[in-house]
């Protein structure tokens, strides 16, 4: 951080580390965001787990009654594990 006028603002090497830090994970093993360097995503709600490489982001879709937002959801119980942006970062391919 470095003081610009009246507030702070994060410099250049600041950025490039959160940057890192979105892109590699942290070192919390049970950080929701870092499980795609265990090969495995897991469900928060069932505990499924799903293989890196069959994780797809799906589209938005509109239903009667409810929106489903882009991101990537667990194929058992329906609970979005990442949004779009997340699995993005995470390098996780779109749906065809």
């Amino acid at each position: 951080m470095e003081r610009m006028g009246a507030g702070y603002a994060l410099t250049e090497k600041g950025q490039d580390r959160l940057q890192y830090f979105d892109v590699a994970g942290c070192a919390d093993p049970s950080c929701p965001l870092c499980q795609g360097k265990a090969g495995f995503l897991t469900c928060p709600r069932c505990g499924y787990q799903m293989p890196r490489h069959e994780a797809k982001i799906l589209q938005e879709r509109n239903f009667s009654v409810v929106v489903r937002h882009a991101g990537v959801y667990c194929p058992w119980c329906s609970k979005l594990i990442f949004n779009e942006v997340q699995a993005r970062l995470l390098g996780i391919r779109e749906e065809v």
